[in-house]
């Protein structure tokens, strides 16, 4: 089979996986899938080591402990996609969707856990609207240059909150996701600081939130269920994680 053949055949093989699909441990390193158009999969420790995914359709995607190291990004569509404890070191996410994506840990242990790097990645022109960052290391942008993109809003309420300046995104009540489906609380936010930003009581938030918090830390891990009959998987997390507005 020529070189051509076999890059049109793994191209073919990740695009016509079902959605919500798993691949655990498989190596696209050195790969080229510019363009490549994928329904949301999900990643775990497979690696993308400088490989070319530019204009890649990446939506919805879920990498957990992958390595990406080097891998071009360029003007890709990562809308929604949730990075977590992967390494993206010197990746190139110049002019890159990444509107809704979440950079985040993974608990692997005794700290700092599964931390995702993004030590040397490239963002000139990157969307960075509504992005979550938590405890991400090496990160390029400073916080005063990405709060402009950086913003999310609570239904009803017309000023803007801003999610990654405090490590706090907070939404009061998102239609596509329900009451308090938004909230996250990370490094430096406290109860005291999500209640103020939704103006109630910090006990309120605390009681009002806290299961949601917990259910889409576990969604996270377990992004999926098997129905009672044991074939059908059911998404654990929002339709807003998968295809942000």
């Amino acid at each position: 089979m020529s070189s051509m053949s076999r890059l049109e055949t793994l191209k073919a093989n990740l695009a016509s996986r079902r959605q919500y699909a798993t691949l655990r441990r498989e190596s696209f390193d050195g790969a080229d899938l510019a363009s490549v158009r994928l329904r949301p999969l999900w990643f775990t420790r497979c690696t993308f080591r400088e490989t070319d995914l530019r204009q890649a359709t990446l939506d919805g995607c879920h990498f957990k402990l992958c390595d990406l190291r080097g891998a071009n990004l360029s003007g890709a569509s990562m809308r929604g996609v949730t990075l977590a404890g992967c390494d993206l070191t010197g990746a190139d996410l110049r002019a890159a969707d990444l509107t809704g994506a979440r950079f985040g840990l993974v608990l692997t242990g005794a700290p700092p856990h599964g931390l995702t790097n993004a030590t040397d990645t490239k963002l000139d022109k990157a969307v960075l609207r509504d992005l979550q960052l938590e405890e991400v290391i090496g990160w390029p942008i400073i916080a005063d240059q990405l709060a402009p993109q950086a913003r999310t809003h609570a239904a009803g309420v017309d000023q803007a909150l801003e999610p990654i300046i405090q490590g706090l995104v907070a939404t009061e009540n998102a239609p596509h996701t329900g009451p308090g489906g938004g909230v996250s609380q990370e490094r430096g936010s406290s109860w005291v600081e999500i209640a103020r930003y939704l103006g109630i009581g910090s006990a309120e938030a605390e009681a009002r939130f806290t299961a949601n918090l917990d259910g889409w830390n576990t969604a996270f891990d377990i992004p999926c269920r098997l129905d009672d009959t044991g074939r059908k998987r059911i998404p654990q997390l929002p339709t807003a994680a998968y295809d942000p507005a």
